[in-house]
């Protein structure tokens, strides 16, 4: 079998939750090539009880990698993982820190871009007119967002054994509808964000198939929120979030390919939240208080029962016994918690950026600058 084959059946394992078949793809394409970092890397998340034969498997391959290479991030990043499990703090920071500026290298991207383009989707959407044509959709779609690394996939394990739920997963399809449908004005040098949401309500139905409420996790949809109320009247929101530092540094130690280009540096990840907070602060000021909820999930974890009946009320379901039990979940898993949340519910992961926290400091005096309280 051949390297791609092999990678690609790991990957449908993890997902699956088959985590031994995972491990066995995995040595499989490192018997056929041994410095391959995506496989070391694998077996670096699904926790093997391997940690010192991963860090010397990954210690080894870097010699194999040019030094600014995506494969020397990647082992990196695997490096700083096993480091953190063995609870060898410092030497993980060292590593994370080397992954990051590598993978921060190899990307061009302008952090202005982003935060432009908040302020002018603030500036846009802080009043939509909901289109006479649009009715209440009687299958109310649920959109979770937030930022990544903040609890997103828990919450919607859990909802989604409630029958009420289909989850759809993290659909591009709203952010994607929404560029396309903008206009570009080269008088401002920007796009206009005035989107019809008769248009973004017919596409996103057109292009979904609904056997219940359908559950969006895209957490990028927290740019648009009022537009998505606009065009889903009687939608429901569920903003998750966690400790603003726990959530710098769930981002920070994460290789994101393809997507959330702001994580390989400190600086840029704490200027994105303060945008991200920002917006949010003003979604909050003029949505309607029944259409939206603040999740926290420390709040989540340490209460699981009470915080998941608190949302299926919002939410206006019935309660669901199942959904207290998200790790029995048999569902695939696609995002980077896929070994977490098989496991129950549990708080460890609450306060493990303190382990970090005098690294995190100058991040700290950022965001409290900005009147963001960190603990």
């Amino acid at each position: 079998m051949r390297l791609p084959e092999l990678i690609q059946l790991a990957s449908r394992a993890r997902a699956d939750g088959r985590f031994r078949a995972a491990e066995q793809y995995y040595r499989q394409a490192l018997s056929i090539q041994r410095d391959l970092p995506v496989a070391i890397r694998g077996l670096a998340e699904l926790k093997c009880h391997t940690d010192e034969e991963v860090l010397e498997l990954a210690f080894r391959a870097l010699a194999s990698w040019p030094a600014e290479s995506a494969e020397t991030s990647i082992l990196q990043f695997a490096i700083a993982k096993v480091l953190d499990d063995l609870k060898h703090y410092e030497s993980a920071w060292s590593a994370l820190t080397v992954a990051n500026v590598v993978q921060r290298q190899l990307i061009g991207y302008h952090i202005s871009v982003d935060l432009r383009t908040m302020l002018d989707l603030q500036g846009t959407f802080l009043r939509v007119p909901p289109s006479v044509r649009l009715r209440d959709e009687p299958r109310r779609p649920v959109f979770i967002v937030g930022l990544p690394r903040s609890g997103s996939t828990l919450l919607e394990r859990a909802l989604s054994r409630n029958p009420h739920f289909c989850p759809i997963g993290e659909s591009p399809l709203i952010p994607d509808t929404v560029k396309r449908l903008a206009t570009w004005s080269e008088f401002l040098e920007a796009p206009s964000w005035h989107v019809d949401p008769y248009v973004l309500h017919t596409t996103y139905v057109d292009q979904t198939s609904w056997a219940a409420r359908p559950l969006d996790k895209q957490l990028l949809n927290f740019c648009y929120l009022p537009l998505i109320l606009a065009a889903f009247p009687g939608a429901k929101i569920l903003h998750i979030s966690r400790d603003p530092l726990a959530s710098v540094y769930g981002i920070f130690r994460q290789r994101f390919p393809g997507t959330w280009q702001f994580a390989y540096s400190l600086e840029e990840i704490a200027e994105f939240y303060i945008g991200y907070h920002r917006l949010i602060a003003a979604w909050r000021q003029i949505l309607p208080h029944e259409s939206f909820m603040d999740v926290s999930y420390g709040r989540l974890v340490q209460d699981f029962p009470g915080t998941i009946h608190s949302i299926e009320k919002f939410l206006q379901v019935e309660p669901c016994a199942q959904s207290l039990e998200p790790e029995g979940n048999l569902l695939p898993v696609h995002t980077m918690s896929a070994v977490q949340v098989r496991e129950p519910v549990h708080t460890r992961s609450i306060d493990h950026w303190r382990h970090y926290a005098h690294h995190l400091e100058p991040t700290a005096v950022t965001l409290r600058a900005a009147g963001i309280s960190v603990d």
